[in-house]
């Protein structure tokens, strides 16, 4: 086996396949690339690598995050095809995502609509499974899960986000200790950031032409995999012990204490109010009722993918070109489509509405259709597998006549994906979302900026700009859409309704803040995105 330095008792990474120390192929990937990575492009994010092989006394603990989906699930496939006697779907209640991140309501309500959405689908493959919700610190509770399901695989889909980083590293040192195999599956991102990077001379990617050299070297996109027709079901559910004093959760301020109504009772139990590893509800977050429009789960998502795909019979997906989309539609649903039930409807509005007088008659909105696919929630929370709309859309483009070409088209927007995931973890997670350090991003004091100890941590809550104090006034009054410029009020008001805008509309409010009108800090804007 080869390991990474420094680090010699990292758990094992991989799965049985060639036979050569350095190439492992996964059962179930296509021949041109396998989702798991070489040992050695593993060095990057701290993982060991040993060969784990079939073994039919199997006992697999699936740790879901990214992939909420049967569809293109590489990590379920690889999880499977251990063939394993006992198969756990977990997920991790993270206290750190409810107290220690910036997440709105209608983040959470996407979420928690996926995660009930994915449970039902698992319960269709077997009746006798669902998501399991565990709530605490990982750190915690999956050793706990190990030990008392005799848990000998844990199976996860890679993230290279910032604290995945660092909870992924601590997790897999915790596995070893018990002895648990780790398969940490690509699924997330068209290629492993971590080869992108080495293939761009080890250098963050900041330009889409740097990570489509890199890419090139590096192979097609394999196929996504189909659904399992059936699942394992879990073994003996029993906890020894569901003690919270056993398993507290520490939290050392609640970045999220303006956004709720009520108090926090998700963490009041470890297996849910009844003990059924229920899926925590907004009324356990302490949060209001939601107010977007826009539903989470694989069902939802994918139905999207179709109807986006099947529009004026794939000429819609192979015309697309992102600067041509407009964000001046109401609502995330809306583009300009001729519809002649509208047009009678907005007729007969008009008659009652003056304000209707000037509809264009050219023009009538059809709001079941966004101006832009909309996948990128699903595609984040990984409802949606990234390969199904690759090869979706890239089949669509070569059969048809006349097609956009990249990076304006839709494959060029999954480019686009890649290669800031790339670049996030050349840099670091947590450097690249911060001004001070970070080596893409040219330092300007703006105002509002972040605060930081001693240490070099930032201060939280952070202190207000005492010398720009007017700075915080419009920092409130752009967050709440009330700066008196109509456009940036709109697509701020949008925002906080729907918890998305159109990508042209996130240009106008960001340079509205920085150095258009308010030369504010973009972390401040990045909070207020996250908090929405």
């Amino acid at each position: 086996s080869s390991q990474a330095p420094g680090l010699n008792r990292a758990p094992a990474v991989g799965i049985a396949g060639s036979g050569r120390p350095n190439d492992v192929t996964p059962v179930g990937t296509t021949r041109r690339r396998s989702y798991i990575c070489k040992a050695g492009q593993f060095a990057r994010l701290g993982y060991n690598f040993i060969v784990v092989h079939m073994n039919s006394k199997a006992r697999v603990l699936h740790w879901f995050r990214t992939d909420l989906r049967i569809h293109d699930a590489p990590a379920l496939q690889a999880g499977l095809a251990l063939k394993p006697q006992a198969w756990y779907p977990v997920w991790c209640w993270d206290p750190e995502y409810v107290y220690s991140h910036r997440v709105g309501v209608n983040r959470f309500n996407f979420l928690i609509e996926s995660m009930n959405d994915f449970s039902q689908s698992l319960t269709k493959l077997n009746d006798k499974s669902k998501l399991l919700v565990v709530r605490g610190s990982p750190y915690s509770v999956l050793p706990k899960l190990f030990h008392d399901w005799k848990i000998t695989h844990l199976v996860y889909e890679i993230d290279t986000g910032g604290y995945a980083q660092e909870r992924d590293r601590r997790v897999r040192e915790l596995a070893a200790r018990s002895k648990v195999e780790v398969l940490a599956v690509l699924g997330h991102s068209l290629y492993h950031p971590a080869e992108i990077i080495e293939k761009n001379g080890g250098k963050a990617t900041t330009t889409i032409t740097q990570w489509q050299k890199a890419a090139s070297k590096l192979g097609s996109v394999p196929r996504p995999t189909a659904a399992p027709k059936k699942l394992v079901p879990p073994g003996d559910l029993h906890l020894s012990s569901l003690s919270r004093e056993d398993h507290p959760v520490n939290r050392d301020h609640d970045l999220n204490e303006k956004t709720r109504i009520g108090p926090v009772t998700c963490f009041d139990t470890l297996t849910g109010p009844k003990g059924d590893f229920a899926i925590p509800t907004l009324v356990e977050l302490g949060y209001p009722t939601p107010t977007t429009t826009i539903h989470g789960g694989e069902t939802a998502g994918r139905a999207r993918l179709f109807a986006f795909n099947a529009d004026d019979e794939g000429n819609r997906a192979a015309l697309f070109e992102k600067p041509n989309t407009s964000p001046a539609v109401p609502g995330p649903f809306g583009t300009c489509q001729p519809t002649s039930a509208l047009k009678e409807q907005s007729d007969s509005d008009a008659q009652e509405d003056s304000e209707c007088e000037d509809f264009p008659e050219d023009i009538q909105i059809d709001v079941t259709k966004p101006s832009t696919t909309l996948m990128s929630p699903y595609l984040k929370f990984g409802c949606v597998g990234v390969r199904e709309c690759y090869w979706s859309w890239h089949d669509i483009l070569m059969k048809a006549p006349k097609s956009a070409k990249k990076p304006e088209n839709l494959l060029g927007q999954l480019e686009f994906r890649d290669m800031y995931y790339a670049a996030e973890l050349a840099v670091g997670g947590t450097t690249f979302a911060r001004v001070q350090g970070n080596p893409i991003c040219r330092y300007i004091p703006w105002n509002c900026p972040t605060v930081y100890s001693e240490e070099g941590d930032p201060i939280i809550p952070r202190p207000e700009d005492e010398k720009h104090p007017q700075a915080e006034e419009w920092l409130a009054a752009w967050s709440e859409g009330r700066t008196g410029f109509p456009w940036i009020d709109a697509l701020m008001r949008q925002l906080r309704e729907e918890g998305w805008m159109h990508h042209l509309g996130r240009h106008s409010v960001a340079c509205f803040l920085t150095r258009g009108q308010c030369y504010i800090s973009w972390e401040r804007g990045a909070e207020v995105f996250d908090g929405k």
